[in-house]
């Protein structure tokens, strides 16, 4: 028995040529909500086509061949003529990102930085794209510390700024934030120029809050407490240490910000010289006589 998407997609290829939204005069458009997620079972129940209200069309297949992939696009031109299909086989992205990252964990960082911004090139709307890009700003940041030098601290930047724009739902973003936060607060493997501890808050923060993972949360909770150590701020350094280790003590990045808590109490508050009391000026008079 044929799915309720797929005998809408097969009248619609049949009886409806209409375009898609804003497809141009003279062509009646299909309500946004039709095309949120239509399936195309016409060879595979996994297959799915995505149109965008941009006009932009992608196609995706879950376990599915490349069979699956045409018939979803068939589908697609079918029904909006002038939207763009993205007709990928998943399999040729996954190969590609496996690749990336295994060269990148032998620390092959120039051989996965190439894999990764072909990848993103290419496919900017597959599901590897923000790892991807995320990958690519790793790379960066390893290179700079094989080359010692802070040439690449604007692209490792730019490539965690990407992350963030452009997949503003993906679970990646909170990577980009930590790490994106890491390059102002001076956690990098070499010190930035331009440390901007406050700017590295805002974004430590928008990291805890994006986040899905404890290590991220913990992490970027524990940097947080660092700039603001760093900033003299000792209370709301020892808060965000404390918030750590009760909601996070399984990560290793707890045991790090245990070290830290105990660091900064043993070292005492620095006390303010007292303020010199003003001798009236009546007195000043007397000691002169």
């Amino acid at each position: 028995m044929k799915s309720t998407s797929t005998i809408f997609i097969t009248w619609l290829v049949a009886v409806a040529p209409w375009g898609c939204s804003g497809a141009g005069p003279g062509q009646p458009t299909i309500p946004a909500a039709l095309w949120n997620r239509a399936e195309a079972d016409l060879r595979c129940k996994a297959a799915q086509v995505s149109l965008r209200h941009n006009g932009e069309a992608t196609v995706s297949a879950r376990g599915c061949g490349r069979e699956a992939h045409y018939a979803a696009t068939w589908a697609l031109v079918r029904l909006c003529p002038l939207a763009k299909p993205n007709c990928v086989s998943l399999e040729v992205v996954n190969n590609l990102s496996s690749k990336a990252w295994r060269h990148f964990q032998k620390r092959q960082f120039l051989p996965a930085l190439t894999l990764a911004q072909k990848l993103v090139v290419a496919h900017p709307h597959s599901r590897r794209a923000p790892g991807a890009w995320l990958l690519i700003g790793l790379c960066h940041g390893w290179l700079s510390k094989q080359e010692q030098s802070t040439a690449r601290l604007k692209k490792e930047r730019r490539a965690f700024r990407e992350l963030i724009r452009r997949y503003p739902n993906s679970e990646r973003r909170a990577d980009g934030y930590l790490y994106l936060a890491q390059t102002y607060s001076g956690h990098t493997f070499v010190q930035p120029p331009d440390i901007d501890c406050k700017k590295a808050i805002t974004l430590y923060k928008s990291a805890v809050r994006a986040a899905t993972r404890d290590w991220i949360r913990a992490q970027a909770t524990g940097r947080l407490g660092q700039c603001h150590e760093q900033l003299g701020n000792r209370a709301a350094a020892r808060a965000a240490y404390l918030r750590v280790i009760r909601l996070w003590p399984k990560t290793s990045f707890a045991r790090y910000v245990k070290e830290l808590l105990n660091k900064l109490t043993r070292t005492p508050t620095p006390k303010t010289a007292p303020a010199r009391r003003s001798i009236p000026t009546w007195r000043r008079r007397l000691r002169l006589q």
